[in-house]
């Protein structure tokens, strides 16, 4: 046997920075706000959902939002849910509220085969694999789907329409 090992480890395993998901989001919101100049804040809620019959299951859910500072206008761009125990791994989600004709791109069902006259004649169906592209198991990963999901059209339009609620002139 030879007395030098062969390092089998993956390379993001390291001794990187490690920062929670809250703390990154904290990060971005503070950012957001500076770019902005104030007129545009970043907010950041947590929701703990406990479940007693698979505490396995319960979770904290961030919500983050871009908010005007005039406060005429508060819209959640994204989601990130992680066990209540372990940060990590750690899903961001986020939900598009622009209707479909005004999406880059979008996902259209299809038909069954052999539908005709209102009826489907459909077989046993096969399970599929879904790739959950949202999971993110080390910060770096986090950072990474966070930079991809901010820059969406959803994301940078949600930005846009509390600027222009925040430049609106306050009702007095």
């Amino acid at each position: 046997m030879s007395s030098s090992e062969t390092n089998l480890w993956p390379e993001y395993i390291t001794s990187q920075e490690f920062l929670k998901p809250k703390e990154i989001l904290q990060s971005q919101a503070k950012i957001l706000s500076d770019q902005m100049k104030g007129k545009v804040l970043g907010e950041i809620d947590e929701v703990a959902t406990d479940v007693q019959d698979d505490p396995k299951q319960s979770r904290i859910t961030l919500q983050f939002f871009v908010v005007a500072a005039n406060e005429k206008l508060r819209i959640k761009i994204l989601d990130v849910t992680y066990r209540k125990k372990f940060d990590y791994p750690a899903a961001i989600t986020y939900q598009s509220e622009l209707p479909t004709y005004l999406r880059k791109k979008y996902y259209k069902p299809g038909r069954p085969a052999f539908a005709t006259l209102g009826l489907s004649i459909m077989g046993e169906q096969s399970g599929k694999w879904i790739d959950n592209e949202g999971v993110c198991s080390t910060p770096d990963e986090f950072r990474e789907k966070l930079e991809e999901t901010l820059a969406t059209a959803e994301v940078k339009s949600a930005v846009m329409a509390v600027l222009a609620a925040a430049s609106e002139e306050i009702d007095e």
